[in-house]
């Protein structure tokens, strides 16, 4: 296979061609995403007739079309090899763009939380392309070290990178982005063959770390008593959770119709972003909800099942980073609709590919992309064995 190489001003393409490419998978990211410029559509028309419709659609095709561009450039120029070997200057980059993003005066403040960095005329959230960075250092380690993985000793430089994660993610803060990294980083560490005894101690100090965390901040100690008892606090602590619940609950089966939702005119906070769920709930039904998720499912039997058959080949990186991404896009997902549907906090994850933000949809098509890399390296591999056998 030939790698990106530098010849004078000209790049050569790692994948001169589209043999390989999963066109299934390429279509369900397309539908995703399709699902979720529609959604955003609908949920930021500014008036019942329709005529005046707000700029958060027109941001985000810009968005759209940026991440496939971006896709587009990591598939031809970029190998997994490459990725693999040279993860860590990536990861460590985005260590210092989360602790940027913390710091007063140099990361933009919204709603009271420094989670952004302005480059230029783009605000960038930094965790949204950390989580993949960080998975990929995170699989490229474990993969190296797999043999001396039950030594607790060999898995400090990878915890040390976490950890620095959690201090930048808590100081901005963004709890809810650190639970899930460390969510997927355990799951990571269980197939690669971490010890048990080790899988159990660092999921234990887990837990007592984000309840010192919720413990610790009123805030977090009143969102987590109105997710238990949302009504109780109908028009304050639980407002959000309450409304998504009216918005879930008047969709019924089939839902109001695209377009005629009721709870995103003022009702429901953030609808075209956190709650962008409940604005489809409400206009698509419980059969709408279950279509999007049913596409979801199948990107994430891609990951668990799909991409790794491959894994023959010896190339234990990439059947882990299949697994890591499906990891993160099942954790992501089922957080987001828990908090729509009470079922969990409100955390203020974004549903992947859908809700509105530059950010997170780039970063998520660059994610997706990896997968698609992996099916590439997964085909070929199936076509040398076959025609040498």
């Amino acid at each position: 296979m030939k790698f990106m190489r530098l010849d004078g001003l000209r790049v050569q393409a790692v994948r001169p061609d589209a043999a390989g490419l999963d066109f299934w998978l390429l279509a369900l990211v397309g539908a995703l995403a399709g699902c979720g410029l529609m959604a955003i559509f609908s949920a930021t028309i500014t008036r019942s007739d329709g005529g005046i419709v707000n700029p958060f659609f027109i941001r985000q095709f810009v968005y759209a079309l940026c991440g496939c561009a971006a896709g587009f450039l990591l598939w031809r120029f970029v190998s997994l090899r490459v990725l693999r070997d040279r993860s860590l200057i990536p990861a460590l980059a985005a260590l210092v763009a989360l602790a940027a993003a913390a710091i007063d005066g140099i990361g933009i403040a919204v709603n009271g939380a420094h989670r952004w960095l302005a480059i230029g005329p783009v605000t960038v959230q930094p965790i949204e392309f950390a989580k993949p960075v960080l998975i990929i250092y995170f699989c490229a380690y474990c993969a190296a070290n797999r043999d001396s993985l039950a030594s607790f000793r060999q898995l400090l430089p990878i915890l040390a990178v976490f950890a620095l994660a959690c201090l930048a993610l808590l100081a901005q803060p963004d709890l809810g982005s650190a639970v899930l990294l460390g969510a997927v980083l355990v799951v990571i560490l269980f197939l690669a063959g971490a010890r048990l005894a080790h899988f159990a101690l660092l999921f234990g100090t887990g837990l007592v770390l984000v309840a010192v965390a919720v413990l610790a901040a009123p805030y977090r100690m009143r969102r987590l008593l109105a997710f238990v008892d949302p009504f109780s606090d109908a028009q304050g602590g639980g407002y959000q959770q309450v409304q998504s619940l009216i918005a879930f609950g008047s969709g019924g089966v089939t839902g109001k119709g695209l377009g005629l939702s009721v709870g995103k005119w003022s009702h429901l906070p953030e609808a075209h972003t956190d709650f962008i769920a409940s604005v489809l709930a409400e206009e698509l039904g419980l059969l709408g909800i279950a279509a999007l998720l049913m596409l979801f499912a199948m990107v994430m039997h891609i990951g668990f099942i799909a991409a790794p058959l491959g894994a023959g080949s010896g190339d234990f990186f990439s059947a882990l980073l299949a697994r890591a991404i499906a990891v993160l896009l099942v954790l992501q997902v089922f957080i987001n609709l828990g908090g729509n549907l009470s079922l969990l906090p409100v955390k203020g994850l974004t549903l992947p590919l859908l809700s509105f933000g530059g950010s997170s949809l780039v970063a998520w098509l660059l994610t997706l992309t990896l997968l698609l890399m992996i099916r590439r390296e997964n085909f070929l591999y199936q076509s040398t064995h076959r025609t040498t056998t």
